[in-house]
């Protein structure tokens, strides 16, 4: 008796969970502008940030490799979670990447000189014995490497890809359970 392999719509789970994780990811970002938080020179408070972010795609990517498992009868192979961990951190990448577009460009167009402010800052202890118009050569240097939107945009749609291809293959090594092959 041959065992029937269950053809498991694996497309709407991982729209549905990476529409919900680039809205989490948003609401992350919203609470961090907010909250002042977003602009800090604090190591900490990125560290925390980071790890946050970490901790969101990887709970909505085990969500999606769980209900597709489930839904092809508990069996699931490393690529199936790849593919669904994948399309599910693209689909996640582009909602936050599209914010990310509309924060900079829109909502606070002077996010770049921002960031770069906060980084001179937390360079200080290295530049100390820079002069002024070296520290202002290295301020110029740095504004005029300014990514493009389309390098911003893209940029986060490649990293998480990434993230999404180590996440869901460890998720997947964990989670595997291959269909017994027919007699």
């Amino acid at each position: 008796m041959f065992m029937e392999t269950k053809n498991v719509n694996f497309l709407s789970i991982a729209l549905r969970n990476g529409i919900l994780l680039g809205v989490a990811c948003v609401v992350l970002s919203v609470l961090l502008y907010v909250t002042n938080l977003l602009y800090t020179g604090s190591f900490l408070i990125g560290a925390i940030t980071w790890l946050l972010n970490l901790a969101i795609c990887v709970v909505f990517i085990v969500m999606a490799v769980q209900q597709y498992k489930t839904a092809n009868d508990g069996f699931l192979t490393v690529g199936e979670a790849i593919k669904v961990g994948v399309v599910t951190a693209l689909v996640g990448g582009v909602i936050a990447a599209i914010y990310s577009v509309i924060y900079t460009t829109v909502i606070d167009p002077n996010y770049y000189e921002k960031v770069v402010e906060v980084t001179m800052e937390k360079m200080s202890a290295f530049t100390s014995n820079f002069s002024e118009e070296q520290m202002e050569e290295l301020r110029e240097k740095t504004l005029q490497s300014k990514p493009s939107v389309v390098w911003t945009f893209f940029s986060s749609i490649l990293g998480s890809a990434i993230g999404g291809v180590i996440i869901s293959a460890i998720v997947g090594a964990v989670k595997k359970k291959e269909r017994p092959m027919p007699i």
